[in-house]
């Protein structure tokens, strides 16, 4: 496991260099160069630092924060929305990814060409979000944490993506029978579901496998009195197959028109002293175990390849301590990642990450206005 304490050295890896941004949000229009290291987005609230980083995410997802309809991102009075950005290897650009939302509706390109997979448009752009509503991975129902995991999965396993999608088709296309009240179709899909299914599985096991070592590490770090345990439930009964779930819930299944076993229904919840963290840890401790949870992905794909996550981080001063928003900022600084941070006040931030200036460069948003503060402060 990589010793977090000792920070790594600068290598050649990609990083997003350069931002433009119009009419996205409250944004106006803003053209950035980030710091290879530290970008800090200052500036008071609803000033437009969060839509920043959401139109950063945007360049990796083709989607805000929140999945849903790709308008709202749009500036209020206007029709469409535009992000650019460059990715280099020092001084070499290595990429050019592109989100656009017209009347034509929304297009992701890539070095000047359409991409039409969401999937094959993300591996350009790695991205992790921490947000001042992390605590939510824990009190909101499962799809956030599958989500996470599968996330981790695809950026570590490429060709999860193609299996998970796969999943997703023979799924929809079962239910559809369901719904239908066709047995003899329900039964014709069940093989392809059962298999595919069970690969989902064994991919998410293993990644979290790989994964909880590093989560606990941090996590004792972080939150050294509880006595935490992440579990995994696959989406159906351990001590049944797929298949044999599948089958002893037929009947349920016929009334209710949908599957009720498989890993679209895999959760991976955390218990803290033996139960459902959300109801022993504060906020700011379950704020704290999510956090951590991120950091061990990140620490985990380390040596995953040249395009490590780029990390966004929203408002850490929200609700966490000064010691453990060091803490954080300490296990961020150890890691050769590149991350984008938000804040009211800079100087709660600048002197854990600033180190080199020359790595960091800083921002100050008024009003959807974007201005590159020159005299950075460290």
């Amino acid at each position: 496991m990589p010793d977090a304490g000792v920070t790594a050295q600068r290598t050649t890896e990609h990083r997003l260099r350069d931002v433009h941004v119009e009419k996205f949000r409250n944004l106006v229009e803003a053209d950035l160069r980030l710091g290879s290291r530290w970008t800090i987005i200052a500036g008071d609230n609803g000033a437009g630092k969060s839509a920043l980083l959401e139109a950063i995410y945007c360049l990796s997802r083709g989607e805000g924060f929140r999945p849903g309809n790709v308008t709202q991102l749009v500036r209020h009075g206007e029709a469409d929305f535009l992000v650019r950005g460059v990715i280099a290897s020092d001084d070499t650009v290595v990429g050019r990814l592109a989100v656009v939302r017209g009347r034509s509706g929304l297009r992701l390109r890539v070095n000047g060409e359409d991409e039409r997979s969401i999937a094959t448009f993300a591996r350009h752009l790695p991205v992790l979000v921490i947000t001042t509503e992390g605590q939510r991975l824990l009190t909101d129902g499962p799809g956030g944490r599958r989500a996470l995991v599968n996330w981790g999965v695809f950026h570590v396993e490429h060709r999860f993506a193609g299996l998970w999608q796969q999943y997703r088709r023979v799924l929809r296309q079962r239910n559809l029978a369901l719904r239908r009240g066709d047995r003899r179709t329900v039964r014709a899909w069940a093989p392809s579901l059962t298999d595919l299914g069970q690969q989902v599985r064994e991919h998410h096991e293993a990644y979290l496998e790989r994964l909880l070592p590093y989560w606990e590490a941090i996590a004792a770090d972080f939150l050294p009195t509880m006595r935490l345990e992440w579990r995994y439930h696959p989406g159906w009964r351990r001590d049944e197959t797929l298949a044999e779930s599948l089958t002893r819930q037929s009947d349920q299944e016929e009334r209710l028109g949908y599957t009720l076993a498989g890993p679209h229904r895999a959760d991976f919840r955390l218990r803290a002293e033996g139960h459902d963290a959300q109801y022993v840890l504060s906020r700011g401790q379950q704020k704290l175990a999510v956090i951590a949870l991120k950091l061990a992905q990140l620490e985990l794909q380390g040596g995953e390849g040249p395009q490590r996550p780029l990390v966004l981080v929203d408002d850490l001063v929200a609700e966490l301590d000064v010691r453990h928003r060091g803490a954080v900022l300490d296990r961020l600084a150890a890691m050769n990642i590149q991350a984008v941070l938000t804040a009211i006040d800079p100087m709660t931030l600048p002197a854990r990450v600033a180190g080199d200036s020359s790595d960091a460069r800083m921002f100050h948003v008024e009003q959807g206005n974007v201005t590159e503060v020159v005299q950075y402060p460290g």
